[in-house]
C-alpha cells in the first residue's frame, strides 16, 4: 500500500513540474461555443492573437488585424486601426465586395473612417459604388457611418452599373478635404444621407446617361451630380465641375426634409437639367452664397427654386442671366455707399407734373455699403415746392414751411425690411435754413448753402427702398434770390 502511495505521489509531482514548464499560451486557442461571435467563428476567442475582423473591405478583401494591407494592382491599401485611417497608395481597385448584393470597391461600416489618397489611385467598375458605407438595420433603415476622404494624391472613380453606379455613397456625413477626386458614374457622383463638406479640394463629376431595360422597354438612366438626402452641402475654397446628363447637378433633399447649400468660396461649374435642384416637394430648401464664382448651364433652368430661397451676402449675386433662365452666373457685384437721386420738383403753376432739375443734388448714404442696383433711370426724389403740405398737427413753433419728399430707388439682396442711412436733399428755393426737421423724425445733422442732411430709415419691399417724408423748415427767405 505504501509502495502504491509513493508511486502515485511521484507521478503527481512529475506531472506538476511538467505543467509548470509549459507556457500558458499553449492553452489559449480555446473557443467557448455559444458565447459570442469571436473572430467570426461563432465563439469568443480567448487568444489575444486571434485575428480581429474589421467591418472594412477593399478590393473584395476583408481587412483583419492579421491582414492590414491589401494588394490593389500595383499599389496597396493599408489600414491603421489605431487611428482609423485607410491609406491608398497608387491603388488599383477593380473588384467589389458583394455584401448585401452590392459591389463596392471600398465598403466601410467603420464609424468615422478616414481615407487618405496618395499617388494615382483608381476604382473601376466594381459593380456598384466606388466607395460605400451602405448599411441597413433590420427595419431597412440606413445606419449612419461618417466618412472622410483626403490626401495629396488623385482618386479616379469609374462606375458604369445602371441604378447602382455611385461614385461615393455615404450613409452619414461625408467630408472631402484637401483632395482631388474625378468621378464618372452611371448614377450619382457624391451621395450622402447627411451633410457633405467640401473644402480645399478639386472635384469633378460626370453622371452620364446609360440605357437600361425598364418595364416597357429600354429607358434612359442618369443620376445626379451631388446629392444630400437630408442634410447640407457646404463648399469652401474648392473647384467643382459637376455634370448630370438628365437631372440636377446638385440636388437638395431627395425628397426628404429640406436641404441647404452654402458656398463660401471657390469656383463651381454646374451642368444638368437644373444647376441647383430642390427635391423637397414643398421647395423649402435654401441656398446661401457668401462668396465664390458659379457658372450654370441648364437644360431647363439654373434652378427650380424661387429666388426667395437664395440669400446672397458680401456683395455676391447674379451677375449674368437669371435664376429662372438656362444660363446664370453668380459672382462678386459692384457695391455702393451712395445712391444719387435725380431730383424732380414742382415749383410753379406752370409745372403740371414733376420736372427734372439737373442742377439740384440729392443722395442717400446707407449705414453699410450695399450692392449697387442703380440703373440711372429708376432712382428719384420728388419734391413739391409749389404746393406746401399741411402738417396734420400744425407747424411746429417757428417753422415757416413744410414740404413733402418722395424717395425711391431699386435695391438687390437687401433682406431686411428697412434700410438706415442719411438723406441729403436740396434746400427749398430762396431759403437759408436756421434749422430743419423731419415730421415725426430727426433734426438735421448738417447743412450747406444748398443742401441739408438727415438720418432716415427707408422701407424695403419688392426690390425697392422708398419713403415719403415731410420736412419742416425754419429759416430766412430772400425773395429776390433765385437759387
Amino acid at each position: 500500500m505504501k509502495t502504491k502511495l509513493r508511486k502515485f505521489t511521484a507521478w503527481f509531482l512529475c506531472l506538476t513540474v511538467l505543467l509548470m514548464t509549459v507556457p500558458m499560451s499553449s492553452f489559449a486557442d480555446v473557443v467557448i461555443p455559444g458565447t459570442g461571435t469571436g473572430a467570426g467563428t461563432g465563439g469568443v476567442a480567448t487568444n489575444s492573437t486571434t485575428p480581429v475582423n474589421y467591418d472594412l473591405w477593399v478590393n473584395d478583401v476583408r481587412i483583419t488585424s492579421n491582414n492590414l494591407t491589401v494588394a490593389c494592382g500595383a499599389g496597396t491599401a493599408v489600414y491603421d486601426p489605431d487611428i482609423n485611417v485607410l491609406t491608398l497608395t497608387d491603388a488599383e481597385i477593380t473588384t467589389g465586395c458583394s455584401l448585401e448584393y452590392l459591389g463596392s470597391g471600398i465598403l466601410s461600416r467603420v464609424d468615422d473612417l478616414e481615407i487618405v489618397v496618395l499617388g494615382d489611385c483608381t476604382i473601376t467598375n466594381t459593380g456598384g459604388e466606388g466607395i460605400s458605407t451602405y448599411h441597413q438595420d433590420a427595419s431597412y433603415n440606413l445606419i449612419p457611418h461618417d466618412l472622410k476622404v483626403c490626401g495629396s494624391g488623385t482618386l479616379t472613380i469609374n462606375e458604369d452599373t445602371a441604378y447602382y453606379g455611385y461614385g461615393i455613397y455615404c450613409t452619414g456625413n461625408l467630408i472631402i478635404a484637401d483632395a482631388t477626386i474625378d468621378i464618372t458614374s452611371a448614377m450619382t457622383g457624391l451621395w450622402a444621407n447627411g451633410n457633405i463638406d467640401i473644402a480645399d479640394s478639386t472635384v469633378t463629376v460626370d453622371a452620364f446617361e446609360v440605357m437600361t431595360m425598364g418595364m416597357t422597354g429600354p429607358v434612359k438612366m442618369s443620376g445626379f451630380g451631388i446629392v444630400t438626402n437630408t442634410g447640407a452641402i457646404n463648399i469652401e475654397n474648392s473647384t467643382l465641375d459637376i455634370t448630370s446628363a438628365l437631372h440636377g447637378a446638385i440636388l437638395l433633399g431627395n425628397p426628404g426634409p429640406a436641404g441647404s447649400l452654402t458656398i463660401d468660396s471657390g469656383n463651381l461649374t454646374l451642368n444638368g437639367e437644373y444647376g441647383i435642384e430642390d427635391g423637397n416637394p414643398a421647395f423649402t430648401s435654401n441656398v446661401v452664397i457668401n462668396g465664390g464664382h458659379v457658372d450654370i448651364t441648364a437644360n431647363t433652368a439654373a434652378t427650380n427654386m424661387p429666388e426667395s430661397s437664395f440669400r446672397f451676402n458680401n456683395f455676391y449675386g447674379v451677375s449674368a442671366g437669371e435664376l429662372d433662365e438656362k444660363t446664370c452666373t453668380i459672382d462678386l457685384l459692384p457695391s455702393t455707399s451712395r445712391i444719387d437721386l435725380p431730383v424732380s420738383t414742382i415749383e410753379s403753376a406752370s409745372d403740371t407734373d414733376y420736372v427734372v432739375r439737373p442742377a439740384l443734388t440729392a443722395y442717400f448714404e446707407p449705414d453699410s455699403a450695399i450692392v449697387d442696383a442703380t440703373t440711372g433711370t429708376n432712382e428719384s426724389i420728388k419734391i413739391d415746392y409749389y404746393n406746401p403740405m399741411v402738417n396734420p398737427t400744425g407747424l411746429d413753433t417757428g417753422y415757416n414751411n413744410i414740404y413733402e419728399y418722395n424717395i425711391e430707388f431699386p435695391v438687390k439682396y437687401v433682406y431686411a425690411t428697412t434700410l438706415s442711412g442719411t438723406l441729403t436733399v436740396p434746400i427749398p428755393n430762396k431759403c437759408f435754413p436756421i434749422s430743419a426737421k423731419i415730421v415725426g423724425g430727426a433734426m438735421e445733422t448738417s447743412y450747406t448753402s444748398t443742401t441739408v442732411t438727415f438720418p432716415v430709415t427707408l422701407d424695403v419691399a419688392s426690390g425697392k427702398a422708398s419713403k415719403s417724408i415731410m420736412i419742416e423748415y425754419r429759416g430766412l427767405y430772400d425773395l429776390t434770390l433765385d437759387l
